[in-house]
């Protein structure tokens, strides 16, 4: 998959213009006379040597731009878009992650993958957002084709070319499913213990590291005759 996300043509123009002006000597060499050559030979040699040596190293930076999208690919899942949101590319990882192939993702919306968690009110903050040039950050929850769901860490960055509107935009996210996983099964059980605490008929009683009072449960309230607002800070 080729992602160089907006580099391309510069490189591009780069590549050409360098080539054009070792053409131009090129050609500007061969109309001249033998003694004229050999005159011209050690400047038209400096010069062809920096060209070539600006050549190399932006092949150099073109080869280290490329590792650099290789590590964010293998660690990131990543989609680019259109500027009404049609998926113009996908990496693997948001192929294994969502189970769809390349080419179920072409051409779609991210509709496409929407788990209809979050309002419409969400979206139409982070289209609001993006719209205006500006990068959205935050969580989103989806549904895989398989029927389940994944929870990413996702940032969305306008594209730019021709004009100040997006042009496209590149999506970048990372799979937080577990993390998210952990937390849902932290606040169950908080929940549980909250459950049985408030159904026991012992008074029990918390106290932070400074020895304040966190939490009283019904029992307790009722033994001391206050609640924990109005013993908090005593």
């Amino acid at each position: 998959m080729t992602q160089n996300y907006g580099r391309r043509s510069v490189q591009s123009w780069k590549y050409s213009l360098n080539f054009s002006v070792l053409a131009l000597l090129l050609l500007g060499v061969a109309s001249l006379k033998v003694i004229e050559l050999q005159q011209l030979a050690p400047a038209v040699s400096l010069i062809a040597a920096a060209l070539l040596i600006h050549i190399r190293k932006l092949l150099n930076q073109n080869h280290y731009q490329q590792q650099l999208i290789n590590a964010v690919n293998q660690h990131s899942i990543i989609s680019v878009t259109d500027n009404v949101g049609l998926i113009t590319d996908a990496n693997d990882l948001f192929c294994k992650i969502s189970k769809y192939s390349r080419e179920e993702l072409i051409g779609q919306k991210h509709n496409r993958i929407k788990s209809d968690h979050h309002s419409a009110s969400f979206f139409a903050e982070l289209w609001r957002t993006i719209n205006s040039g500006n990068s959205w950050h935050g969580e989103v929850k989806n549904r895989a084709k398989n029927g389940s769901f994944y929870w990413v860490q996702s940032s969305i960055l306008p594209m730019f070319e021709h004009s100040d509107k997006p042009s496209g935009f590149i999506s970048v996210r990372t799979d937080i499913t577990h993390q998210k996983s952990l937390e849902q099964a932290l606040t169950d059980q908080n929940h549980h213990l909250k459950l049985i605490t408030e159904s026991l008929h012992q008074g029990l009683f918390i106290q932070n590291a400074e020895g304040r009072l966190t939490y009283l449960n019904p029992a307790a309230e009722k033994l001391l005759g206050w609640t924990l607002e109005e013993l908090k800070g005593e």
